[in-house]
């Protein structure tokens, strides 16, 4: 009997006409500039672009080893690659270093990729997270597992890329 009686009140119309009705009412407030604390639950007057990469460097996506992949194809428990380490590159810091053949950077995650290198092996694959079957040099790491170019790295420009709306 109830819904009878809603009924009988207002008659029904259809969506449509019903939603030109209701934007027929409405109209944008105008755009104003308010502090960045202040703008929760508003929506942007306009698209904003990026100007930059974000982020604007590649990095490591774990802590491990920045190698040139190369040097990891023959890598593995029974054979591991000794690299020499020549940089120690710390989250927020940028190595001066460069990784060619036969040498690693060990890197924290979030640390920008020194120059030439282009993956990271994960320091469970190393002999410094087990250990090493030889007597190494304090600059000396073995290598358990090969990496592919682009391994356990975050392009520049992975989140957000210059230009990107």
């Amino acid at each position: 009997m109830k819904a009878k009686q809603r009924r009988n009140r207002q008659p029904l119309i259809a969506v449509d006409d019903a939603l030109t009705t209701i934007l027929s009412k409405i109209a944008p407030v105008d755009p104003e500039v308010v502090p960045l604390p202040n703008s929760l639950h508003r929506v942007l007057a306009k698209p904003i672009t990026s100007p930059e990469n974000i982020p604007p460097f590649a990095n490591s996506a774990m802590d491990g080893y920045a190698v040139i992949a190369a040097d990891t194809r023959a890598a593995s428990e029974q054979a591991p690659v000794l690299l020499k380490m020549i940089d120690n590159i710390a989250a927020g810091t940028v190595s001066t270093k460069q990784v060619c053949s036969t040498t690693t950077a060990r890197i924290m995650t979030g640390a920008p990729m020194p120059a030439e290198a282009n993956a990271v092996v994960p320091f469970e694959q190393t002999s410094e997270y087990s250990l090493p079957t030889r007597k190494l040099a304090d600059d000396e790491v073995l290598i358990y597992q090969a990496v592919a170019e682009g391994d356990n790295v975050r392009p520049a420009g992975e989140d957000i890329q210059a230009g990107q709306v």
